[in-house]
C-alpha cells in the first residue's frame, strides 16, 4: 500500500494543493510501502476524513477495516458472523451502512461509528485455513518419508497458437437431455417466470467457447392438436447468436401438427349466395421456420433488473390459402359438405403460403429474487406487439396484442404472488368482409394450453379475448439432496397453487385451477445449469364445455410434467 499521508493539504483559499513531497512522488514515481504485502484480498478502498477504509478477508471473511496512514496503524470496523459485502460512512461520518448476508438474502444495516467493533489489529496476523493447513502439512509429510526429488527443470515443447475461427465453432454439442423443451430467451431475460410444460422426446444442447452462440435442437411426440386419438412425432431447432448486437435467432419446427389448406367458398341456396372462409387439414406435415432479432437493453441498478427489449420476427409456414373460391349448391343434398354439392371452382386466385412478420416491445422494472423467494417481491413488466400476414391480407386481418405481469408479496415472508394479463384483438377491417382472425399469442389456460385448435377457431370469430392468471409461490426447504453423485442436485421445493380465466367477448369462457410441485434443482444429469422440474395438475371448466363444436375434445383434468431452464 502507498503513502498518501501527504494528499489532503490546501491552500489558502481552500484549493486543493500538492504538498513538496507529493509533487516528488509525481516526479519521481517512487512510492512509500506503509502496509506490508498479505495473502488477503484488499477492495472497497475509499478515504474517510483523514483515514482510509477497505476490506479485507485477512479473518476468514470480508470484514471492513481502516488505515491511519500517518501512524500506520490498522482497526478493525466490523465483525460479523458470514461477512460484510459492502460499506461506506455517512457524509458526516456519524454512521457506517453496510451489507451483509443472512440466510434470508443479503440485508442493509446501518450503526453509529461510537458502536463499531473498532479494534486495534497486526494486519499481519492472517487467518489460517485448517482443511488447507492439515493438507500442506500431510503432503511435506510424504515428502519427508518417501525423500521426493523435486523435478528438474525441463524444456518444454509448446505447440505454436492456432487461430480461433469462430464460424467452425458456432455448433458445440455438450450436453442432452431426456425429454424436450422449448427454452425462451426473452422470458427469461426479463424476469417472466412462467413454468413450460416439457415433453416425451430428447433435447440436444449446444454452446460455442465463447458463450455467443447456443441452441437447441430435439425430438418431441406429443398428441395432435386437432385429433387427440393420434400421436405427433416432432423435430426441432433453435439457435441463439449473440456475439454482436443485435440479437439473432433461428428456429425450425416440423410435424408439430398436420399443415392446413384454407380456401373461400361461395354458397349457393335458393337463389341467394354468400362467402366464407373454410379450412381443413392436409397430409403434409406443419413446417414452421422464423428468424428473429431484438437488442435487450439493460439498464439494471441497484438491485432492480430493469431492461427494453424490442423485437422483430419473421415467420413462414406451409399452411396455404387458396384464393380461387369453391362454389357449392346447397339444393343438392351430397355428404361433400353440410349437404351441399361441389359444383366447381372459380378461374382466378392463387394457392399462397404463409408469410407473417411480428413487432413487439417489452419493458420490464422487476426487483432481484432473493434466493430464499420463488418471486421477486415487487416488479412489473409489459409487452406490445403485432402480428401481419405479408401476402393474403384481403382475407386475414392485422392481429394485436398487449401483456402485462408483476409481482407482489404474499401473505408469510419468501412468499409472494405472479399476476398477468394477456389481451389479444383482432383489427379486422369492415370494408373486407372475408377477413378472419387468427391464434398469435397463447390465451388458453394452462390445463387447456395444447387446444390450439379452439384458440384459432375463437380468434377467427370474437374480436377480443383475454386471459387472466394468478400464481402464488410457496418455498418449502427440504434439506440439499444430492443423487448419485449430483447427477440430481435438488435446492428445495416449491408448492404453486394457480388459477387461469379466459374470457371472449363477453361470453364464451374458459378456466381452471390446480396446482404444481417444483423442485428447484443445482444439477440435471450432471448438467449443472438452474432448472425447475415438477409436475402439475389442473381442473378445466368453462361455458365453452358445453358448446357442441368447441368443447367435445376438452378435459376436465389435466396431469403434465413441468420443466424450466436458463442457459
Amino acid at each position: 500500500m502507498i503513502d498518501i499521508s501527504q494528499l489532503n493539504e490546501h491552500d489558502k483559499g481552500g484549493n486543493k494543493k500538492p504538498s513538496d513531497l507529493e509533487q516528488q512522488q509525481i516526479c519521481t514515481t517512487s512510492w512509500n510501502e506503509i502496509l506490508a504485502p498479505q495473502s488477503a484480498i484488499i477492495q472497497n478502498l475509499a478515504s474517510a476524513g483523514d483515514k482510509l477504509i477497505f476490506s479485507s478477508d485477512r479473518s476468514g471473511v470480508n470484514e471492513f477495516y481502516s488505515l491511519d496512514v500517518t501512524t500506520r496503524e490498522v482497526r478493525q470496523l466490523t465483525s460479523t458472523r458470514y461477512g460484510v459485502c459492502q460499506g461506506t460512512f455517512s457524509p458526516d461520518f456519524e454512521e457506517f451502512y453496510y451489507t451483509a448476508p443472512t440466510l434470508d438474502g443479503n440485508m442493509i444495516y446501518k450503526i453509529s461509528s461510537d458502536s463499531l467493533f473498532n479494534k486495534s489489529i497486526d494486519y499481519s496476523q492472517q487467518y489460517k485455513y485448517p482443511i488447507a493447513e492439515k493438507l500442506t502439512e500431510q503432503e511435506n509429510k510424504l515428502k519427508e518419508e518417501n525423500e521426493w526429488i523435486e523435478p528438474l527443470d525441463e524444456e518444454i515443447e509448446i505447440s505454436k497458437p492456432k487461430r480461433f475461427r469462430k464460424a467452425l465453432n458456432f455448433f458445440n454439442t455438450h450436453s442432452w437431455a431426456p425429454f424436450y423443451l422449448d427454452v425462451k430467451n426473452i422470458m427469461n431475460l426479463s424476469a417472466d417466470h412462467y413454468y413450460d410444460l416439457a415433453s416425451l422426446g430428447i433435447t440436444g444442447i449446444s454452446q460455442n467457447l465463447l458463450s455467443t452462440a447456443y441452441g437447441h435442437y430435439g425430438y418431441s411426440a406429443h398428441k395432435d392438436p386437432y385429433d387427440k386419438s393420434k400421436w405427433r412425432h416432432s423435430g426441432h431447432f433453435k439457435f441463439t447468436y449473440s456475439g454482436l448486437y443485435p440479437v439473432f435467432e433461428l428456429s425450425l419446427d416440423v410435424n408439430d401438427r398436420a399443415a392446413l389448406q384454407y380456401r373461400t367458398m361461395l354458397t349457393k341456396n335458393n337463389g341467394t349466395s354468400s362467402l366464407g372462409i373454410i379450412g381443413f387439414q392436409t397430409k403434409d406435415p406443419y413446417v414452421k421456420a422464423s428468424i428473429k432479432t431484438y437488442i435487450p437493453f439493460n439498464f439494471s441498478s441497484g438491485g432492480w433488473n430493469r431492461g427494453f427489449i424490442p423485437q422483430f420476427s419473421y415467420t413462414f409456414t406451409n399452411d396455404r390459402f387458396d384464393s380461387k373460391y369453391a362454389v357449392f349448391d346447397m339444393v343438392q343434398h351430397s355428404p361433400m359438405f353440410e349437404g351441399g354439392t361441389l359444383k366447381g371452382y372459380s378461374e382466378t386466385g392463387k394457392n399462397q403460403y404463409t408469410h407473417e412478420i411480428n413487432l413487439s416491445a417489452r419493458f420490464y422494472n422487476v426487483a432481484s429474487t432473493p434466493n430464499s423467494c420463488v418471486y421477486p417481491q415487487w416488479g412489473i413488466g409489459i409487452e406490445l406487439g403485432g402480428n401481419f400476414d405479408l401476402n393474403k391480407n384481403d382475407y386475414f386481418s392485422h392481429m394485436g396484442f398487449a401483456y402485462l405481469y408483476g409481482y407482489i408479496p404474499g401473505f408469510v415472508k419468501k412468499q409472494g404472488f405472479r399476476l398477468s394479463a394477456l389481451y389479444q384483438h383482432n383489427f379486422a377491417n369492415p370494408n373486407k368482409p372475408l377477413q378472419t382472425g387468427r391464434g398469435i399469442v397463447n390465451l388458453m389456460p394452462r390445463g387447456l394450453s395444447s387446444h390450439t385448435d379452439v384458440l384459432n377457431l375463437l380468434s377467427q370469430t370474437n374480436k377480443h379475448i383475454a386471459k387472466f392468471t394468478i400464481d402464488y409461490g410457496i418455498p418449502i426447504y427440504i434439506g440439499d439432496i444430492n443423487i448419485w453423485k449430483s447427477f440430481i442436485s435438488i435446492k428445495r421445493l416449491e408448492v404453486n397453487p394457480h388459477f387461469d380465466f379466459m374470457i371472449a367477448d363477453k361470453k364464451n369462457n374458459l378456466w381452471s385451477a390446480g396446482v404444481s410441485a417444483i423442485f428447484k434443482l443445482n444439477t440435471l444429469i450432471w448438467i449443472p445449469w438452474p432448472f425447475s422440474l415438477g409436475v402439475t395438475y389442473s381442473y378445466n371448466g368453462g361455458s365453452l364445455f358445453k358448446n357442441k363444436d368447441l368443447g367435445s375434445n376438452l378435459g376436465h383434468h389435466f396431469v403434465g410434467p413441468i420443466l424450466n431452464v436458463t442457459f
